[in-house]
């Protein structure tokens, strides 16, 4: 059996376009500079950073990708806190459901690891104000 990190990684281009629908869904049209072809850009580079990381285990290069995608101007060429709060989700969930084996259950292991990475990204997201 191929290593799960593999099977993340021959994954990628659907996990990119899937995340870049939603996102592009989520946004609401003339709100942003940030066309569909920055969106991609920029959920590509996202995801990138965390195959990079489940591969190396090198937590560090995933979370400053994370904080460089974030910022506070909603009409700013950076995703607002809470559409990279879904796209972690987004990459959490099919990152876990592409490492599952064909009966539907990935090993705990892979899934711990994929969990801690994203738990990571989120932790560099600024708080939310009270």
């Amino acid at each position: 059996m191929r290593p799960f990190e593999e099977r993340v990684v021959d994954g990628r281009d659907e996990i990119v376009e899937i995340i870049a629908t939603q996102l592009s869904a989520f946004r609401p049209c003339g709100a942003t500079s940030l066309g569909p072809a920055e969106i991609l850009e920029r959920i590509s580079a996202l995801v990138d950073a965390f195959l990079d990381a489940l591969r190396t285990r090198r937590v560090t290069p995933f979370v400053e990708n994370v904080r460089g995608t974030v910022g506070d101007d909603p009409c700013g060429d950076r995703l607002h806190p809470a559409e990279v709060q879904m796209v972690l989700d987004l990459l959490e969930e099919l990152a876990i459901r592409s490492i599952a084996d064909p009966s539907g259950r990935s090993g705990p292991e892979a899934a711990a690891v994929v969990r801690s990475l994203i738990a990571a990204g989120r932790e560099a997201l600024p708080a939310e104000p009270a």
